[in-house]
């Protein structure tokens, strides 16, 4: 009995034992299985940290520019720079974190440093993002602009123990903008010199014909006064004043481009020689003159008294910005080569041109003044000194003769100006000046003008040289008149501009009825009529007013010579 109970115990014992070991190994099993499951589970999570921090590296190194985390201090020390900032500013992201190399702010120009500490420290105050432009510099010493945003990092303090953000180059983006203002300056300059020189041309026109009137009868005049009359000195100074008015007519018809000239092939080294003698006895002796002439081929097709007006201007001006300090006027010549860019800029051919320099030590010009110094009446003169005519004058010049004009400057230190002419392979060619003495003449003049000023003097020379004048105030009456009776006249001198019918369609009228009537027009306004448009309609010559009575009666035995 006692041995069955011990057996029976035993065996209840091991079931005991049994049940609890199963028990334990279920707990282990399902502890192992919960092991299991969160093993993998972080390797899941470590999987997808690596693949999103990869992915992150990939984007950020694909980004134009960088993402950076760096402190607030007056370094702005670095604590992470993406892989794109080695191609941003040439250092590695390890040379700059903690500026082991270079501090981050060291790196911006200096004259932006305050305006990017200021607008960042706003910005943290408003606790809103920031972003802003500024320059800076290379790890190669290239200066460069760039665009950041980014944003405070905050503790639960309400601390800023960071900023994080991103900043990526925009230099190209800058150029294109700079580029599209100078292209709209440039447009803007263009227009206004359009709509002035318009205006101008307009105004040199009917200023012309008072001129006219005044300098003929101011000449018929003198003629009748015996020259030791106090008188005749009187109509001397106005014949001279009015010759100072034509000259400025002209500056201004130059200007507007609107007067025509002979071009002739000329050298221009021995034309930029010409005036220094002038130029010198003008200037004070605190003023150095140089002369290089540093090329010998200098041939162009030029106006002579335009580059003499342009080389004045243009030593008068330096002279000007020099005479109080004194110092150096330079005046080089050279031969350069005009490629296909810089055509293109200026709207000039490419090829071979030569280059005339004249720089000066003088005061130089802000770059407000630079922005209008070929605009016309713009000047920095006294009321008395200027009329800011001159390097209007100068600029329109130089477009007449395909070339370009630039000019730098700086305030204190001087200006320089470039002015390129195309090279001409013309041999040159001496311009003789013919002298001429006014003789009488012969024959039966039809003269056409609307304006009586303009007729009566010229009536009354052209009789006093012996011809015989009929004159008209409307081409419609002149061609009245000459339909009537076409033999009677042997030469017809007509106003461009007149009511009803221009001189040009009277001429063509006059020469359909009469094919041989010589016909002369005059103007004192060029627009579209030049010399060779009215010679292919058969007119002989075109004179711009004023007329003197010289080159009226020089002109008209010429073309009855014809």
């Amino acid at each position: 009995m006692t041995s069955d109970y011990w057996i029976l115990a035993l065996l209840v014992g091991t079931v005991v034992w049994i049940i609890l070991l199963r028990k334990q190994i279920q707990e282990r099993t399902r502890a192992n299985r919960q092991l299991l499951i969160e093993i993998g589970e972080r390797r899941n999570a470590e999987a997808a940290l690596r693949e999103s921090q990869r992915q992150l590296s990939t984007l950020l190194g694909n980004l134009q520019g960088m993402a950076f985390r760096c402190w607030n201090d007056e370094y702005w020390t670095l604590e992470f720079a993406s892989d794109g900032c080695e191609h941003m500013t040439g250092y590695l992201p390890e040379e700059l974190i903690q500026h082991h190399k270079r501090a981050l702010r060291e790196m911006i120009h200096p004259e932006d440093r305050k305006k990017v500490w200021d607008k960042v420290q706003t910005a943290l105050k408003e606790q809103a993002p920031f972003q802003i432009e500024y320059r800076y510099f290379t790890k190669a010493g290239e200066q460069k602009w760039a665009w950041a945003q980014g944003v405070g990092v905050w503790t639960e303090d309400n601390e800023v123990i960071a900023l994080e953000g991103f900043v990526t180059d925009i230099t190209e983006k800058k150029f294109l903008e700079e580029k599209h203002l100078s292209l709209g300056r440039q447009l803007r300059r263009a227009q206004k010199l359009e709509a002035i020189g318009t205006l101008a041309g307009g105004i040199a026109h009917d200023f012309n014909n008072i001129l006219f009137a005044i300098m003929s009868y101011a000449t018929m005049a003198s003629k009748k006064i015996p020259q030791g009359n106090r008188g005749y000195h009187h109509v001397s100074q106005i014949i001279k004043a009015s010759e100072r008015a034509q000259s400025l007519i002209q500056q201004i018809l130059t200007f507007s481009r609107q007067h025509e000239h002979h071009f002739e092939t000329i050298e221009l080294s021995k034309l930029v020689e010409e005036p220094l003698a002038l130029i010198r006895s003008t200037l004070p002796k605190t003023i150095e003159i140089q002369l290089k002439i540093e090329t010998d081929q200098s041939t162009i097709a030029a106006v002579p008294s335009q580059i003499h007006q342009l080389l004045v201007n243009l030593w008068t001006n330096a002279g000007h910005a020099m005479r109080q300090t004194g110092g150096l006027l330079e005046i080089r010549l050279t031969k350069t080569w005009v490629d296909g860019g810089m055509a293109q800029r200026h709207d000039v051919k490419t090829g071979n041109y030569l280059l005339l320099i004249v720089s000066d030590t003088g005061c130089g010009m802000a770059p407000e003044v630079m922005e209008r110094i070929f605009d016309p009446f713009f000047t920095t003169k006294p009321v008395d000194e200027g009329t800011g005519l001159g390097l209007a004058v100068v600029h329109g010049i130089v477009k007449s003769h395909q070339g370009i004009i630039t000019v730098t400057s700086e305030e204190g230190k001087g200006t320089t100006f470039f002015i390129y002419f195309p090279v001409s392979e013309e041999r040159f060619r001496h311009s003789v000046e013919e002298h001429y003495r006014i003789s009488r003449g012969q024959g039966h003049i039809l003269l056409v003008d609307d304006e009586k000023i303009i007729v009566e003097p010229i009536q009354e020379m052209l009789e006093a040289q012996g011809y015989q004048v009929t004159s008209s105030l409307t081409g419609v009456e002149a061609l009245e008149w000459f339909q009537t009776q076409p033999d009677q006249y042997d030469l017809v001198i007509t106003d461009q501009i007149l009511p009803k019918l221009t001189g040009t369609q009277l001429a063509v009228k006059l020469m359909n009825i009469r094919e041989d009537i010589p016909v002369i027009i005059m103007t004192g306004y060029q627009d579209l009529l030049s010399a060779d448009h009215v010679k292919q309609i058969g007119v002989r010559e075109l004179l711009i007013k004023p007329v003197t009575e010289v080159t009226l009666s020089q002109t008209i035995q010429d073309v009855l010579r014809q």
